[in-house]
């Protein structure tokens, strides 16, 4: 514990490596991973205030996001489950079984329904914790539903207490047609949670 500690503190965290070996062995696509981190940690920045994010929570999202592609290495359907098993019960260096339970939990519920009766029995701070970064990753996710480069372009974030507003272009919007929906879908799920997923569609 201690050698982890210094090694933090130095910036070497053992988690960050453990995660990329991980990421490795399961021949995750990198430059998905990349994109769908880059836009979820932009909305992790609008929403860290009101939301009361940290550091800690800044890099479990960057974890799963690497990470929630996993499951494919052992099959395309529900691959969400196979990487939260993955992930619960792979020795992962630098984790407490905390953490690494809260990072299959992001993996288990970024994509398909979500619903409390589903999510693990925990503590209510952690539970909220998880649900937090789970909803940032599967926004990310949607955005990239085409696995390029191209996606919505000039989209701006509004963190609220109990959600987040999503401004889009409307010239964006008609392009694609499919994420739009995906967002709007989204947003049941959302609502669901007793969250609020706030689409703005103007010029």
């Amino acid at each position: 514990m201690l050698v982890d500690l210094v090694g933090r503190e130095a910036g070497r965290d053992r988690r960050s490596a453990s995660v990329q070996a991980l990421a490795e062995r399961t021949q995750v696509d990198r430059a998905q991973a990349t994109r769908v981190e880059t836009t979820a940690q932009m909305l992790f920045e609008c929403v860290r205030t009101c939301w009361r994010l940290d550091e800690g929570d800044k890099a479990a999202l960057s974890w799963a996001c690497l990470l929630h592609e996993s499951g494919l290495s052992i099959s395309h359907t529900d691959y969400h489950r196979h990487g939260e098993y993955i992930i619960a019960n792979t020795d992962l260096p630098g984790f407490s079984r905390t953490t690494q339970e809260l990072l299959a939990c992001i993996v288990r519920f970024h994509r398909k329904r979500i619903s409390w009766n589903r999510l693990p029995s925990i503590d209510g701070a952690r539970l909220a914790r998880a649900l937090n970064l789970t909803l940032l990753l599967r926004i990310a996710v949607h955005l990239h539903r085409g696995r390029s480069d191209e996606t919505i372009e000039g989209i701006d974030a509004e963190g609220m207490d109990d959600g987040l507003r999503l401004h889009l272009p409307s010239k964006q919007a008609e392009l694609h047609p499919l994420t739009m929906a995906d967002l709007t879908n989204e947003a049941r799920h959302w609502s669901r949670m007793d969250r609020t997923l706030d689409l703005v569609v103007s010029d």
